[in-house]
């Protein structure tokens, strides 16, 4: 309990991902309550300014512990989850953290303010959503006090709910772009970003024809 650190990974990109201000309130929020969280963001874009604004409007003390680390190589984000307690991010953000077995809520999108839909895997079907959600302040504080064994089995559940849907969940091509700039420092080719897409698709189309052959069993056994 003496830290803990909040991820949320994305592309920087208003109103889109304006959650990411919202929950610069939230962190000044229970900041005041709990001194010892932090704030880290993964990724950039051409609204990382109106964020760096938000957070120069917060106590000095409280900005020294947001970290803003720009674009990494997708090599190097479970090394950034690891050092995190709880992932608050968007479609491929959030499903990557809860691969990684780290407590992760999919989070509004086109919203200024940060609202959740929950915890997974109740919330899975909201990884793409605009529709209205709640606070995410009252989450955090709940993670917060969890006691350990209750945080490792969110934490799995995370884990677990995202590998036994991962060809039904929708990924954000903005992410699969950038996920795929920052795997080489002279950027990506398009060939390489092609193939990403190819990989999407087919797993998409995997899940939709297993799942007409699942419903043509139960129309045979019917």
């Amino acid at each position: 309990k003496d830290k803990f650190n909040i991820i949320s990974v994305g592309r920087m990109e208003f109103p889109h991902k304006g959650y990411m201000v919202g929950l610069v309130d939230a962190y000044e929020t229970i900041k005041q309550k709990y001194e010892w969280i932090s704030l880290t963001y993964v990724g950039d874009g051409p609204s990382r300014e109106e964020l760096e604004k938000r957070i120069k409007h917060l106590p000095k003390q409280y900005q020294e512990d947001i970290n803003l680390v720009g674009f990494v190589k997708p090599d190097d984000l479970p090394k950034l989850y690891d050092q995190a307690h709880m992932n608050i991010s968007v479609a491929g953000g959030m499903t990557d953290g809860a691969k990684n077995g780290l407590l992760s809520m999919p989070t509004r999108h086109y919203s200024y303010t940060c609202e959740v839909y929950g915890f997974l895997p109740e919330s899975i079907e909201c990884n793409l959503s605009d529709k209205p959600g709640e606070s995410v302040t009252p989450y955090i504080e709940k993670v917060i006090n969890m006691s350990d064994q209750e945080y490792v089995r969110y934490s799995k559940m995370s884990y677990d709910s995202v590998m036994a849907r991962i060809d039904n969940i929708d990924i954000d091509p903005d992410y699969i772009f950038e996920q795929a700039k920052a795997s080489k420092s002279g950027g990506c080719s398009i060939s390489e970003l092609f193939g990403i897409f190819v990989d999407y698709y087919i797993r998409k189309i995997r899940f939709v024809v297993s799942n007409v052959f699942n419903e043509g069993q139960k129309m045979n056994e019917v």
